[in-house]
């Protein structure tokens, strides 16, 4: 084997392990935000069981909405990491070697966590006024 093949080897395999660190990072998130998406679902049912009155000082729908919005948003999230992480790995079978820039994974998970945080952001402070 020569020497720049070994290297072109392991040059591959860090980015195999690489791809493998951040799609572990995505799947420790995405479990973090789906955690707060059923949290944030059931706590609705905790007010209404634990005091009665609950439902007229929270708006116990927007909860639930919110929780389910958490909920489709990490598993969108969820999804599109495992869509780039076959995507990087993928190419590291083909012989003609090309890194493919991650832009648009990065751009969508950006996007949709600044939306969601808006949107709750923005029906909070409606609820205020």
């Amino acid at each position: 084997m020569s020497s720049s093949n070994s290297s072109t080897e392991l040059s591959k395999w860090r980015t195999r392990v690489a791809a493998e660190r951040t799609l572990l990072a995505w799947v420790r998130s995405t479990l973090t935000l789906l955690q707060v998406g059923i949290v944030t679902a059931h706590i609705s049912k905790l007010f209404v069981h634990r005091f009665p009155g609950a439902h007229q000082a929270v708006d116990l729908e927007l909860l639930n909405v919110l929780g389910l919005l958490s909920i489709v948003i990490a598993l969108i999230l969820l999804a599109l990491a495992l869509c780039q992480y076959k995507i990087s790995t993928g190419s590291l079978r083909r012989l003609d070697y090309a890194w493919l820039p991650g832009e648009p994974i990065e751009l969508a998970s950006t996007l949709s966590v600044t939306i969601y945080g808006l949107v709750a952001v923005g029906t909070l402070l409606s609820k205020l006024w």
